[in-house]
């Protein structure tokens, strides 16, 4: 393989280093569909989590005053303002 300046000097001294390494291990053409394609979506939606459910019931209730949720490397706690 070339030394990196030589492959930098090739395909492309301007590209960022996630393009250059894409250009550097991929078809160009490939990679060319990639960028045309654009970003890929994201989408997250909270309520689709066991946690995020959990903690809505949990807040909902008028009983209580103190909430902690705790596993192994979390922990979480809410307290009511008195």
């Amino acid at each position: 393989m070339a030394p990196l300046p030589e492959l930098r000097r090739r395909i492309g001294a301007h590209l960022s280093d996630e393009e250059f390494l894409l250009r550097a291990t991929m078809p160009a053409g490939m990679v060319d569909a990639m960028g045309a394609a654009g970003p890929a979506e994201r989408h997250y939606d909270p309520r689709t989590r066991p946690l995020f459910d959990m903690l809505t019931r949990l807040l909902a209730r008028t009983d209580l005053t103190r909430i902690s949720v705790e596993k192994a490397g979390f922990k979480l706690e809410l307290e009511a303002d008195a």
